[in-house]
């Protein structure tokens, strides 16, 4: 068995993770209104990528509303000191599990590369994988090999249009969806995915009786 999982909202609750990048810009001054809008627009700013990084919004912030570029940057790296909080409380035993049973396992997100880097970095859960593939293309577009055949390989994500397109790519390899009860939402035509879907990891281990 391969066991590919996806990070934001699968292993870690990023919706969490955001506020506190909010919280930490209110400090500054800085709205609600301001980070989301400025968030999204650095996010959608190169077509088809995923454009997010710490120094782009606060390039943004200080061009739009003239806040400081070093003090938004400081505040915005603040946060990930405690990234580690916002693992969902089923993550490490998943992957503990995962190492103990020998399983390879894989990471592969979507984002900016250096961003998630740095995600990476402070969560320190890089040992847990065999393969950490971060892309700022669509993951259907990744040329994906594993040392097993397709037919092993279980993809673990909470994003129902990744989830169509991987299964698109790769029709041999098993799709689960984790559905966190405060993960990100989707609209009710994105939602029906006609695959196995959980709540938790704890629930897709006992599926997979691992």
């Amino acid at each position: 068995m391969i066991v590919i999982l996806d990070l934001d909202y699968t292993l870690l609750d990023s919706a969490a993770f955001k506020q506190r990048l909010v919280d930490n810009l209110r400090e500054l001054g800085v709205s609600n209104e301001q980070f989301f809008e400025t968030y999204n627009a650095v996010r959608d700013s190169v077509p088809g990528q995923h454009g997010y990084s710490f120094g782009r919004q606060a390039d943004l912030l200080h061009e739009t509303y003239g806040f400081d570029t070093g003090d938004v940057f400081t505040q915005l790296s603040r946060a990930c000191e405690a990234l580690p909080e916002f693992l969902y409380p089923d993550s490490i035993p998943f992957l503990e599990l995962l190492k103990e049973k020998h399983i390879h396992t894989a990471l592969l997100t979507w984002a900016n590369r250096g961003h998630q880097e740095e995600k990476m970095r402070y969560l320190g859960i890089s040992p847990y994988f065999a393969e950490i593939i971060l892309t700022e293309q669509s993951k259907d577009s990744v040329e994906l090999a594993f040392p097993a055949p397709e037919s092993e390989w279980v993809f673990i994500n909470d994003n129902p249009n990744e989830l169509r397109a991987l299964a698109a790519r790769y029709p041999e390899a098993q799709m689960i969806r984790i559905k966190r009860p405060q993960g990100k939402p989707f609209t009710p035509a994105e939602d029906a995915l006609d695959v196995l879907a959980f709540q938790t990891l704890e629930e897709v281990r006992e599926y997979l009786t691992l």
